[in-house]
């Protein structure tokens, strides 16, 4: 098999620390008018950016089902609607809610979701990902009125009832995912395809967002926190609370 081209993100990639790319990458999202620069310059990040035409804005903390929302969204409703999706920043979700576009935010307990990304970025100190996690919902409290909130749960175990809320909050007319045996096996493709774009060698189960037979469980990837984590953590267990609750 040919070896794979190096291009300037694989670059950044093999030469800037995972903690420094993540700081990076939030400073580039979270600034105003800086993050949407981003967005427009970095074909990788483009699915991320918000305009005006955009049908809808769909995003949240990474590993907490983007990959599965956006795949069944597209099958059921085409892959030419333009959304806004995989930016993993607030700000995004921000600009879609003062722009009135159809908004959701994704979210998944905290626990979970920071097991997952250190399965994902094994590199990347867990207190980065707790900031990184704090970074983003924090912002969210301050519009959470204005987007739809859903828990991972339900976007793993019925993507159409989350359309179908959807539609009915935004008023829009969006065509409910319907889980199907080929369905299923073609969003599955649709996340591998992707993840193979990114991911090095030898680290495609690790980080494809889908069920992996590599994944570790939660215990196992949280098992050596530090007392300053684990608080950090707790105080992500009330944050993850506060807004599940504010979104009811």
């Amino acid at each position: 098999m040919a070896p794979r081209a190096l291009n300037p993100r694989s670059l950044v990639r093999r030469t800037i620390s995972p903690a420094r790319r993540l700081r990076l990458h939030l400073f580039l999202l979270d600034t105003p008018v800086i993050s949407e620069l981003f967005c427009a310059i970095d074909p990788a990040m483009r699915t991320g950016r918000v305009t005006k035409d955009c049908a809808l804005v769909m995003d949240g903390y990474p590993r907490s089902g983007n990959s599965y929302a956006r795949a069944t969204f597209q099958y059921a409703n085409g892959y030419d609607l333009p959304i806004s999706t995989h930016a993993h920043s607030h700000r995004m979700p921000e600009l879609g809610a003062k722009r009135g576009l159809p908004t959701i935010v994704l979210i998944r307990p905290p626990r979970d979701a920071i097991a997952s990304a250190r399965h994902f970025e094994p590199d990347v100190a867990v207190a980065a990902s707790i900031a990184a996690y704090r970074r983003y919902y924090e912002p969210v409290l301050a519009f959470v009125d204005k987007v739809l909130v859903v828990p991972f749960a339900d976007v793993i175990t019925d993507m159409g009832a989350v359309i179908n809320r959807c539609n009915e909050r935004f008023g829009t007319h969006f065509a409910p995912w319907v889980s199907t045996p080929e369905g299923e096996a073609a969003v599955a493709k649709m996340i591998d395809d992707a993840t193979e774009i990114f991911a090095p060698q030898g680290r495609f189960d690790a980080m494809v967002s889908r069920p992996s037979a590599v994944r570790q469980d939660r215990a196992r990837l949280l098992a050596d926190l530090s007392p300053a984590d684990e608080a950090a953590l707790v105080e992500l267990d009330a944050l993850y609370a506060k807004v599940i609750a504010a979104a009811n």
